[in-house]
């Protein structure tokens, strides 16, 4: 049997989580790096933390059918849902994620620019890009896993939910609740939910 068909358990163990956040109408796809600010050390999660992937379709009714039952199901892509529970953070970072959606450029925590609402996530460049990195990967004991993925990269992210709770010396956790966003890649490319291929975390700055 090949290894590419042998089955067994590995756990990813912890991993570290990076932000960056695009400079004002900058899509984090669709600029040059050295435009998109620098990357920070959000935190870091005891557990390495994996999607939830939901398909979704919608019915498709037709005479044959009749109205009541689908005649078929349309394929519409899928929905991605992130949850960190970040034992240790960067509180910094945590607050220019609260300040949902142009995440606190120039303003102060609780503030809202009053040019925030109704803006596009996607196409003026509101998202933030999330780096989720194994911190087994590349050990020596890693070797035994081949298949093992060094992390997730998501170009383009938003919060759903944001948990700091009792900000202090003796906080514990703070649970973060994301929505990766399908970034299309041109009229006939792909569209990119997330990445795991390790050129994108080649310039990730050292662990804090």
């Amino acid at each position: 049997m090949t290894q590419a068909n042998l089955a067994y358990y590995y756990v990813a163990g912890p991993a570290h989580v990076y932000l960056r956040v695009p400079t004002v109408g900058i899509g984090p796809y669709v600029s040059p790096s050295e435009l998109r600010g620098p990357i920070y050390m959000l935190g870091h999660c005891e557990e390495s933390p994996e999607p939830d992937f939901s398909p979704q379709y919608i019915p498709v009714h037709s005479s044959l059918a009749g109205p009541a039952i689908p005649d078929d199901e349309l394929q519409m892509g899928g929905e991605y849902k992130l949850d960190l529970a970040l034992s240790r953070f960067n509180y910094t970072q945590i607050k220019r994620i609260q300040q949902f959606s142009r995440h606190s450029r120039g303003l102060d925590a609780g503030a809202e620019d009053f040019l925030s609402r109704g803006r596009l996530m996607l196409a003026q460049g509101d998202t933030f890009e999330i780096w989720i990195r194994n911190h087994f990967y590349g050990t020596a004991n890693a070797a035994a896993y081949p298949d093992l993925p060094i992390g997730y990269y998501y170009p383009a992210v938003r919060p759903i939910d944001i948990s700091p709770r009792k900000i202090s010396r003796e906080t514990k956790l703070v649970h973060l609740s994301l929505k990766p966003l399908s970034v299309r890649q041109g009229v006939i490319g792909n569209f990119i939910t997330y990445s795991q291929d390790p050129i994108w975390f080649a310039n990730l700055p050292t662990p804090g």
